[in-house]
């Protein structure tokens, strides 16, 4: 359920991860950052777990919330996660996705679900902040879980494998190694709930 996603753009292809929230017989409808398809948003591709792609469509973004639904054109046989918004300081977390660095270890770029990346870590902080000046104040889990270039738009997990987050951020500068970031469920919620679709998000809590 958690799958490489890319957009090609005019001069560059943006790659990320992105997770199944809604499947049905209709299609199945992922969630990545804004940041990720921002390049190109007509021209994305969803990996398939066993090879290969499918072109996915914009659905609903918020670049304020750094948060984007799309459909895959092709039916993905995979299970919605589910979400979780009840997050302590000091709980483990996992991530799953494709950062790019990882293939430096790899004779083939990781593209399918048994070449994705798990790292793992503790929340060191809860808290949160405004990406523009006049936006909204986004929940942010700030964790010890390594997030490099293309884990961006990937799950956030908790102990039980709910999603508690989309991995986002990675402080790169010598003051700050190893701080990460991660916009929490209730704001991946606030974000949905602006827009005019309707999405079946698996939570008992949110």
């Amino acid at each position: 359920s958690v799958l490489k996603i890319a957009a090609e753009g005019s001069e560059y292809i943006s790659n990320g991860t992105c997770f199944i929230i809604d499947a049905d017989k209709a299609g199945t409808v992922v969630l990545t950052n804004y940041h990720v398809i921002a390049e190109n948003p007509t021209n994305v591709s969803v990996y398939l777990p066993e090879g290969g792609t499918t072109h996915a469509s914009l659905i609903y973004a918020n670049k304020e919330y750094d948060l984007a639904v799309l459909k895959t054109s092709q039916k993905i046989n995979a299970a919605a996660l589910k979400f979780s918004s009840k997050i302590k300081k000091g709980d483990a977390v996992y991530t799953i996705g494709y950062p790019g660095a990882s293939d430096i270890l790899s004779d083939n770029k990781a593209t399918t679900s048994d070449q994705a990346t798990i790292t793992d870590g503790v929340i060191s902080m809860i808290s949160s902040m405004k990406l523009y000046q006049n936006g909204p104040s986004i929940d942010i889990i700030q964790t010890t879980a390594t997030i490099n270039h293309g884990n961006s738009g990937g799950p956030l997990f908790n102990e039980n494998g709910e999603v508690i987050g989309v991995n986002t951020y990675g402080v790169d500068i010598a003051e700050a190694q190893g701080v990460y970031g991660s916009i929490a469920a209730s704001s991946v919620k606030a974000f949905l709930n602006l827009s005019e679709q309707s999405f079946k998000i698996e939570s008992e809590d949110i």
